[in-house]
């Protein structure tokens, strides 16, 4: 038993996310009083489960186990869609964190495997790429003949129940030979029902699997499209200020930053529209600046340095800058 627990899977590195709100005062200041490199990760790698968020999860539970006590679900493909920067990879990376690798009877087993997809990838390098996923020391030599029987039985062995391919518009967005390369892969694995497949990316994703009926029979492509905060609207605005009061509660600061104030709408609109993921990467760089400099929350200083670092060419205004917007 002990040989076989030393033989866990290194799998790829998945983040520790940070989810809880601080709900006290006495709750931010321990958590200010955290290391830094705690810290720095608490900001790094913040989720607010806000409703869409928790949607989704529920879509991938349900994609991957429809009944609750039963089997997993097998033979089908499935997709989270959507653009860049809207959440999808923290959204499937997080649900690949809470179904861990698992010791059993028969050693150790990953029910949910995680691949990051690559534009540069041909058809072995994606097999390979699968042995990486599921925790393989080593990689047998494969042929283009011998492939897809030596992945499935792969899958099969660490009894992998869900196959998440984030990124995986690079599947599709290369070559035609490439293209359906992958395709056939990725049809072969779903013929065995052994597991079923998440693909995470972009909506020319959703066409590509649409538009191959070998992929899109394989459960009529089930999906949930990650969209962003529908700022031209009241509700919208409405929702994307109580996301950013609920990023401001998770921060491990001693004091509120209050990033939802009215005065910061508009910038966080003007850098990141709708984006949680574009905003965020304005509000993480503030908070490493803010812990760097010893300080009890994020200021506007900090914020407007992390927005002018991010500029696009031929920008001239500034956000949270002193001035008013014109």
């Amino acid at each position: 038993m002990a040989n076989l627990e030393l033989a866990k899977p290194q799998l790829r590195f998945l983040p520790e996310f940070h989810l809880t709100a601080f709900t006290s005062d006495e709750e931010r200041r321990a958590a200010a009083s955290l290391p830094v490199e705690k810290r720095q990760d608490m900001i790094t790698f913040l989720i607010v489960p806000h409703r869409r968020f928790n949607k989704g999860l529920e879509f991938i539970d349900r994609f991957h186990r429809p009944i609750d006590g039963g089997k997993h679900a097998s033979g089908s493909i499935g997709g989270v869609i959507g653009d860049s920067r809207t959440g999808k990879s923290f959204l499937v990376q997080y649900y690949a964190t809470k179904h861990p690798p698992v010791f059993g009877e028969r050693g150790w087993r990953v029910p949910v495997a995680y691949v990051e997809a690559r534009e540069d990838w041909d058809r072995i390098e994606f097999a390979r790429q699968i042995f990486t996923a599921t925790g393989a020391s080593t990689i047998p030599r494969m042929t283009l003949s011998s492939m897809n029987s030596t992945v499935t039985r792969r899958l099969g062995d660490m009894e992998t129940e869900l196959l998440i391919i984030d990124d995986a518009h690079f599947l599709f967005e290369v070559s035609r030979t490439k293209a359906s390369s992958h395709a056939a892969l990725l049809q072969h694995i779903a013929n065995q029902r052994q597991c079923n497949i998440l693909l995470a990316g972009l909506r020319s994703v959703q066409v590509a699997v649409e538009a191959n009926k070998q992929l899109y029979n394989r459960g009529l492509f089930p999906n949930f499209p990650m969209t962003e905060f529908d700022h031209s609207k009241p509700a919208g605005r409405g929702r994307l200020k109580t996301f950013l009061a609920d990023v401001d509660a998770r921060l491990p600061f001693a004091s509120s930053s209050n990033l939802h104030k009215d005065e910061y709408m508009h910038d966080f609109i003007t850098i990141g529209g709708g984006s949680a993921g574009k905003i965020m990467n304005v509000i993480v760089p503030s908070g490493h600046m803010a812990i760097n400099r010893g300080s009890p929350l994020i200021t506007r200083e900090y914020l407007r340095i992390a927005a002018e670092d991010r500029r696009p060419s031929g920008r001239t205004f500034v956000p949270f800058s002193d001035r008013e917007p014109s």
